[in-house]
């Protein structure tokens, strides 16, 4: 017996177009729901619904839908002499959050008929009049900013806001660049009104220091072909490419500040951890974060990047045997810290105290970071603490000499061997971004060792203290690594950060073409 199908229909339109529509999609084994403004009847319908909100800017739900399950085809019946083409994506943005269904038939009313009986008619449509707005927009503002441009430089930025890697380094790269040029601006930040925050508490001292404009449309307008080579635009989107655009993470001092209530705020939740001396924070990444903030993409092909947060414990040992706190941060982690309650160590991630504002106040007052390939380390890099990345990546070059890199060396299964430096980098091994890419060339990333990463935070202790020595041989082999990099990456930059002393003396034998 087939399943029966479960169709809604997202109404705005009137009755007699709710008619029409029920005419040609009301069949046996079709249960209908109507999510409506208002009631309706008709014996065709199964259940009405009548909390649909409709404001200048918005759809949304006044209560909830008793049954949570997709429906199979989701419906939006709008009336064209009530809402213009361009309220087509409000309806369709509502219908995406909310996790209805797939909108796969749209149908407007026009005079009492229904219009494009086929969802591709109508919604190619909507779709060429919205981008000819937006680009006649964009044109509109583009000649208005050129106008004032003589008496004041107004820069749109388009920023990303929904991972925090990019919502801290992009902005903040952006903001002591434009410190060190003297140039004041004006800024706005545009961001689009449907991305998720990252963190609340970065996006908000991100705000008080330059003015943030939440819009899907002027974002769409800003990166319009007719605004997006506009001496306005700056597309804060990509990421970093080189030390040119690096440099100013140490040139400049930190663009971003703390209240004096945020200050004690923090101090009084730090008090209250039991942490009474200075900390380390200890950080790696897994898959449990983007799965769950993302469920509707496999997020899979990251997954070399993942690192076990156990094999950071010895390093977390040592920080204790110190005199520190090692405090393992992240707002959403896979499993908890398995430490034997060591006094010493505090698993903030899955304790009572995880929230946005402590994720950025630990980061930003740790002695120093120990992080992996995942975006939080970088809340560290804008507040100029010191830093190490483990599990890097080859093709990750650091941001700014405060940081350490240990990168996981690649492992050829056809050859059953480590590949030299050189080797990784002249082969492309150092940029490939994917599980399934390694699989194709049957290579394996290997995870740093307990004893790299406790090597590493060792040094990084000594860094941050001022008690590092190199010795004439550390030097040597930091020089050797930066000559292969150099010749073999096809990089037209320097590598700014330095690489694990340890690991360098560890893996020496790698440190060939």
């Amino acid at each position: 017996m087939d399943r029966e199908q479960r169709f809604l229909i997202v109404r705005s339109a009137g009755q007699p177009c709710l008619r029409a529509l029920l005419d040609l999609i009301a069949r046996p084994g079709r249960s209908i729901h109507v999510l409506s403004p208002n009631p309706v009847e008709d014996p065709r319908i199964d259940a009405v619904f009548p909390i649909l909100r409709i404001t200048r800017r918005s759809v949304s739900l006044g209560g909830t839908l008793p049954d949570s399950r997709r429906y199979d085809k989701v419906f939006l019946l709008l009336d064209l002499r009530l809402y213009t083409l361009l309220s087509y994506r409000k309806f369709s943005r509502f219908v995406e959050q909310s996790r209805l269904g797939d909108c796969v038939h749209v149908f407007g009313h026009w005079n009492g008929k229904l219009l494009g009986r086929q969802s591709s008619q109508l919604t190619a449509a909507f779709r060429t009049a919205r981008r000819r707005a937006v680009a006649a927009l964009g044109y509109g503002l583009r000649l208005l900013l050129a106008v004032v441009r003589p008496i004041t430089h107004v820069r749109l930025c388009d920023i990303r806001v929904e991972r925090i890697g990019h919502l801290a380094a992009n902005n903040e790269s952006f903001l002591r660049k434009a410190y060190l040029e003297k140039d004041r601006g004006p800024f706005v930040l545009v961001s689009r009104r449907s991305d998720r925050i990252a963190n609340r508490q970065l996006f908000t001292m991100l705000a008080r220091r330059v003015p943030v404009v939440r819009s899907s449309l002027l974002a769409d307008i800003i990166t319009s072909p007719t605004f997006r080579r506009s001496p306005s635009m700056v597309d804060l989107w990509s990421s970093f490419r080189s030390t040119v655009e690096c440099r100013e993470l140490d040139a400049a001092p930190p663009q971003l500040r703390w209240l004096p209530q945020e200050e004690s705020q923090g101090a009084a939740i730090l008090a209250e951890m039991g942490v009474d001396s200075w900390f380390a924070c200890f950080h790696t990444r897994d898959d449990a974060y983007l799965n769950a903030t993302f469920p509707d993409v496999d997020w899979c092909y990251h997954d070399f990047r993942d690192a076990d947060i156990h094999d950071y414990l010895p390093a977390m040992r040592r920080v204790a045997a110190l005199g520190g706190y090692a405090i393992r941060v992240g707002s959403i982690v896979k499993e908890p810290l398995r430490h034997d309650n060591h006094p010493r160590i505090i698993d903030y991630s899955t304790s009572r105290f995880q929230s946005d504002f402590m994720d950025v106040y630990l980061a930003a007052k740790c002695a120093y970071f120990v992080g992996s390939t995942a975006g939080l380390y970088l809340i560290a890099t804008i507040f100029n603490v010191p830093l190490v990345v483990c599990n890097g990546v080859f093709g990750h070059t650091g941001l700014s000499s405060r940081e350490l890199m240990v990168p996981k060396n690649i492992w050829s299964v056809a050859e059953n061997r480590l590949l030299t430096f050189g080797e990784v980098y002249r082969s492309g091994a150092s940029h490939i971004l994917s599980w399934q890419e390694f699989r194709r060339h049957e290579l394996r990333p290997v995870a740093n060792t307990p004893d790299d990463i406790a090597a590493a935070t060792e040094e990084l202790h000594e860094r941050a203290f001022g008690t590092a020595r190199y010795s004439e041989d550390d030097e040597l082999r930091q020089q050797r690594f930066r000559d292969i990099y150099r010749r073999s990456s096809n990089q037209y930059y320097e590598y700014p950060s330095r690489i694990g002393r340890g690991f360098l003396s560890t893996y020496e034998h790698l440190l060939v073409d």
